[in-house]
Order: C-alpha cells, then structure tokens, then sequence
C-alpha cells in the first residue's frame, strides 16, 4: 500500500487500554489544531507495506504475537509542560497467536517530536514522564497455555523504535508504521502460582491506524 500525502486527520472516538488498562477519554482538541513537525503537504505519511500483524514477543521457546496496532490520543503520558497543541500519544496492539487477551502498550509522551525516520529509545513507564522520553513501555501482556500470564516487570527496556510515514503527531488518518527492536522483562505466573522474570525480545514491525 503506497503511503498517501499527508492529510488532515479525521476527529477519532478513543477507547484503548490507556495506562492501567482501562479506556481513557480521548483529548483531541488541541491535537488536530497543530500539525506534527516534519509533515509537510507533500511528505510521505502512512504505514506503507507494514503488516497488520508483525511485533513478537520472545522469551526463549514462546513467541507471542501481536497486530491490529491503533494510535490515540488519550493524553497518557503528558510530560510536565508540554508545548501549546501537543497531546501524547497511546499506541497498542492486540495478542494475535496465539490468541489471547492481552496487549502491548506504549505511550509517545512528545508525538510532535516525532517523524517519518525517527529512530528513538524505549524507556520504563517513569512518572512523572521525563522532558526526554519518546516512547515509553508501559505493558507487554500475553496469555499463555497453561494457565500463564506475562505483564510487565520493573527493569527498563532497552532498544528503540523506529517510525514510517508519521504524521500530525500521529494520528493522521493514513497511520503509520512502527518497527520495535528491543528487549524488557516480564513476570511470568502461572495459575496463580509465584511471579518468574523472564527476558523478552520485542521485535518486528507494524501498521498502526488512528483510533
């Protein structure tokens, strides 16, 4: 799918797992008044050839994977003064295979800093969200056979990701893709038992559309 020139975004409807899980209210207002650096009319915004299912999740011999990724603009992760118009940016996609319940979630704290090329560090969900973080890891979710379940843990990522065709701080209507290539550790239980840390690998790269 060629990218499109950037066009104005649409005003979407926000419901998305937001920082603990449940759905935040979309502040949008100031979002679509102020363009995204770097987007001009004729740049390229959208997601190109990136599949609807592509990050992966790895901790030895489990792969969990994820796809149908949506942006929104549900203020998250709002650093503490951010610029006139800047709204920050929740980015999550669903447990695909295998099938589960389950996230990944970031959070882009300063999405006006972001654009098409951008190459930035993941860091921890820290509070309150410091001047320099971009994209911030705030769960990794799957569901497992067995009874098993991951989420989160406390060390710090590390790694970064990668943006395709960003535009209007994110949410222009064409998307964008994502590519994350890093590693975080998760708590693994298992029917209740006592929480394990395990390594992850999160790889792979996505579409993402505007919620």
């Amino acid at each position: 799918m060629p990218r499109s020139s950037c066009p104005s975004a649409s005003r979407p409807r926000a419901t998305s797992p937001g920082r603990a899980g449940a759905a935040a209210t979309l502040l949008a207002a100031a979002v679509f008044a102020t363009a995204a650096a770097g987007c001009g009319d004729d740049a390229a915004c959208g997601a190109g050839d990136a599949p609807a299912q592509g990050v992966t999740a790895t901790a030895g011999d489990t792969t969990v994977t994820y796809g149908a990724f949506q942006a929104a603009a549900n203020n998250d992760c709002r650093t503490a003064s951010p610029p006139a118009g800047v709204v920050s940016l929740t980015v999550f996609g669903g447990q695909a295979d295998p099938a589960g319940a389950a996230f990944v979630t970031l959070c882009l704290p300063r999405p006006d800093l972001l654009a098409d090329g951008s190459t930035v560090a993941l860091s921890g969900d820290v509070q309150p969200v410091p001047d320099d973080a971009r994209v911030q890891v705030i769960d990794v979710q799957a569901a497992l056979p067995g009874d098993c379940a991951w989420t989160i843990g406390d060390a710090a990522p590390t790694g970064t990701a990668t943006f395709e065709g960003f535009c209007d701080q994110g949410v222009a209507a064409a998307g964008f893709a994502l590519t994350l290539d890093g590693t975080v550790t998760v708590d693994e239980t298992c029917a209740g038992g006592a929480a394990t840390p395990r390594q992850v690998t999160l790889a792979g790269r996505v579409a993402v559309a505007p919620q």
